[in-house]
């Protein structure tokens, strides 16, 4: 396998398929809302997450070919003198980024947006087994009152302790925090985090992290201004099935 990203078999597929299966039945009794999302996210919506000041280390940013590079690589030439341009474009660190912007405008409350999609995350090029640069996520975000967002939250992390459970595969729920650049700033921020019961995380006996729970408060939803007077809350479950696929394997 490369190391920075995987190439599915057949059974590969199948058995994340049917993972699949079993996490989307986790919200069969909720108002559920299934997205499909880009491979780039815009830098402005990166700049209002505060993603360049907490994760920078997380990002690559999308680049080109000049037109005379392009010249010289078509007919032939060796490469030299690569001029590469990059706007201001970058490939998707977190799937539930491309949600908030759009909140607003679907008037949501009290329900719940999914998706499938790829995720990308550089981290300093420390690439591995469970760690890898191009990755698989089924993710979900809830849009509503702290209550609802909570009980969510709660609800997910016991049904994910069940299907591990239901993989051999044993594992527990455990406090967490996010991994930020560690400035003087983001160090504070993680530990505030992890006493504030922000995240957490479903982690296997051999220390993998298969699934987290974080709960953003007012975060986004008041960044992208669909708070309604601090009455909407967001919380996000992000599943890695590449994960779940390579722990699952090592039974």
């Amino acid at each position: 396998m490369n190391k920075r990203y995987r190439v599915y078999t057949t059974k590969d597929s199948f058995f994340l398929t049917q993972l699949e299966k079993e996490i989307l039945n986790f919200s069969r009794d909720y108002i559920v809302h299934h997205w499909k999302i880009p491979a780039m996210i815009s830098g402005e919506v990166l700049e209002k997450c505060g993603y360049f000041e907490t994760m920078p280390n997380q990002l690559t940013a999308v680049g080109y070919f000049s037109e005379e590079n392009c010249k010289q690589m078509s007919e032939g030439e060796k490469k030299k003198n690569l001029e590469i341009y990059v706007e201001n474009m970058y490939l998707t660190p977190a799937a539930c980024i491309h949600f908030y912007p759009e909140i607003k405008k679907e008037k949501m409350k009290n329900e719940l947006i999914t998706t499938n999609a790829r995720v990308y995350r550089h981290e300093n090029g420390k690439f591995g087994r469970y760690r890898l640069w191009d990755f698989n996520v089924r993710e979900f975000v809830a849009v509503g009152s702290k209550e609802y967002v909570m009980d969510f939250l709660k609800d997910f992390q016991q049904k994910s302790l069940k299907l591990a459970e239901q993989y051999n595969i044993k594992s527990s729920i455990i406090t967490a925090n996010d991994h930020f650049y560690p400035s003087k700033k983001n160090i504070i921020k993680e530990k505030m985090q992890k006493a504030n019961n922000l995240k957490y995380e479903l982690i296997s006996d051999d220390q993998v992290a298969l699934a987290s729970f974080n709960f953003h408060g007012f975060h986004f939803s008041k960044t992208f201004d669909f708070d309604e007077e601090e009455s909407i809350v967001t919380g996000c479950v992000g599943f890695g099935l590449d994960r779940w696929l390579e722990r699952v394997r090592k039974l």
